[in-house]
């Protein structure tokens, strides 16, 4: 027998339960058979503390980047403090120019939605392409640019060739790599309505923590156009500072280590085993409940009027093109290819700031390895922006008394080819080969020469790509000129290549996606009013 009780009638009589009866709770019963039925809990809702995402960087040693991992409150302060600070809103246009696989994303996603804005989406082909991104820009009307130094410098190359404007620009922010006074001059001559900000942040912070605002008339292409721009002041609530080798607030003009102060920084490293652990990076407890440090590894001084200048690195770590390089992990990937026994990475400053990879090898007893080869199997392993300019074969690593590699020993990088080839024929590669002479500063070019083993730069190829346009009449892609990148091959595809189509169209599937996302979040905005 079993005996059902609903807890509404109260205690059974003793006489029932002294009779080993069983009895079962009717609300246990109820729930036991009603379980297959039931809804599933709603989850909670994340709030500012769960961990929200996790961003990968290059910026630490070892063969693999490191993962960072990051809750919503760093992004919504930023948000919060970015959109009044610069008035935007629902009229601002965004482009999105960062990558899918960069922290500054989240930004330039996140900014218009914020805001109220529109966000604007170009092909991948036209971001390779200054002359037509800068049509695009203009055509799309967009009012705010999130600009890496260099690609401002592809745009200001390109539209100083072209005569180009952006007069619908009234607000560029910089970020990602160091920003020099002539890059605000040459922008600021394409979009002369536009105010001009260096931002400063890592993956790490995890957006810009501190800000610059470029006044007018700041900016001069003359003696001081390769002077840094200053990273300036912390934004709301964020401190930046810098402390010398004894860990104490430096004095104006005294070197030392950057670090921002903010409750408003990353959760850490994924797997990192805590703060202050051989795991845990630049991140440091603060004195301050609630307040984290992270030293960001760059070097820095006040100025006198207490904003910040970055000076370089504390480490052997360079930006190229808005991205932390470290010589030692190409030095790694160098030293497994075959009959490659040591090898050295070495970043050198050329004109207007470029920054140059060399990479030197020393060879196995015997063994006699092309350095154009050695590059080309470098850059089948390794990221665009990490493979070095140069490849050159040397005897033996210099070494300084301490046994370290003496870098200042090195010679200097030059052309791999026999000097005095003579240049093959066809008027086209006459064209070519002249226009490389110009902008390489190269006198001997033979035909099967490669751009980047002349000491060639993505920047240096964007001047090609304006010459060849005005020479010939034709646009033709950065990423053409990358994959035939010797005046003969190049030569040989402009003469198969059909004339593509002028530099100011713009591909109909990217315009009729950026006008449905567009009409999208008007619409999402009048259903907010309603």
């Amino acid at each position: 027998m079993l005996l059902i009780r609903f807890e509404e009638a109260g205690a059974l009589p003793k006489a029932i339960t002294d009779s080993g009866v069983r009895v079962v709770e009717a609300g246990r019963l109820l729930g036991a058979l009603d379980v297959l039925d039931a809804p599933t809990p709603a989850p909670s809702a994340p709030g500012a503390e769960h961990p929200a995402y996790i961003m990968f960087t290059s910026g630490s040693t070892g063969p693999l980047p490191r993962g960072v991992r990051s809750g919503p409150a760093p992004l919504a302060h930023f948000l919060a403090w970015y959109v009044p600070a610069f008035g935007l809103g629902p009229d601002s246009r965004f482009a999105l120019l960062a990558g899918l696989g960069h922290d500054p994303l989240l930004r330039d996603v996140f900014t218009p939605l914020w805001a109220g804005g529109e966000l604007h989406v170009p092909d991948t082909e036209l971001i390779a392409n200054p002359l037509s991104l800068l049509h695009w820009l203009a055509e799309r009307r967009i009012t705010v640019l999130h600009l890496t130094p260099p690609l401002a410098r592809l745009l200001a190359i390109a539209a100083g060739e072209t005569g180009m404007r952006l007069p619908d620009v009234r607000l560029i922010c910089y970020g990602g790599d160091v920003l020099r006074q002539g890059d605000v001059a040459a922008l600021a001559a394409v979009a002369p309505s536009a105010r001009h900000v260096n931002f400063y942040g890592a993956t790490e912070t995890p957006q810009a923590m501190a800000f610059h605002i470029v006044e007018p008339g700041a900016a001069d292409l003359g003696a001081d156009a390769t002077r840094s721009v200053p990273v300036g002041r912390g934004i709301a609530d964020v401190q930046i500072l810098v402390l010398n080798g004894s860990g104490q607030l430096a004095g104006v003009g005294e070197a030392g280590e950057i670090v921002i102060r903010t409750p408003y920084l990353a959760e850490g490293y994924v797997n990192a085993s805590g703060e202050n652990s051989p795991g845990s990076g630049g991140f440091h407890h603060d004195p301050m409940p609630g307040v984290r440090r992270y030293a960001t590894g760059d070097r820095g001084r006040y100025l006198p009027d207490g904003t910040v200048e970055i000076l370089g690195r504390t480490d052997a770590q360079v930006k190229i093109r808005g991205f932390r390089v470290d010589p030692a992990e190409i030095d790694a990937v160098c030293r497994r290819l075959p009959g490659v026994n040591d090898a050295v990475t070495v970043a050198r400053q050329h004109a207007e700031g470029d920054i140059r990879l060399t990479t030197y090898v020393v060879t196995a007893d015997g063994q006699a390895l092309a350095p154009g080869q050695l590059r080309a199997d470098l850059a089948a392993r390794l990221p665009e922006y990490m493979t070095p300019s140069e490849v050159m074969e040397i005897s033996s690593m210099p070494l300084t008394p301490n046994g370290k590699i003496d870098t200042r020993a090195l010679p200097e990088p030059a052309p791999d080819r026999e000097p005095g080839r003579q240049a093959s024929g066809g008027d086209l590669e006459e064209i070519v080969r002249a226009i490389w002479q110009t902008v390489l500063e190269v006198e001997d070019i033979a035909p099967d020469d490669n751009f980047f083993d002349l000491g060639g730069t993505s920047r240096l190829m964007a001047q090609v790509q304006v010459s060849l346009r005005e020479r010939l009449g034709r646009d033709i892609t950065l990423v053409s000129l990358f994959t035939h990148a010797s005046t003969g091959a190049l030569a040989r595809h402009l003469q198969q290549a059909a004339a593509p189509a002028p530099a100011a169209s713009t591909a109909p599937r990217a315009r009729r996606r950026d006008h449905a996302a567009a009409r999208a979040q008007r619409l999402g905005r009048r259903g907010d009013r309603a």
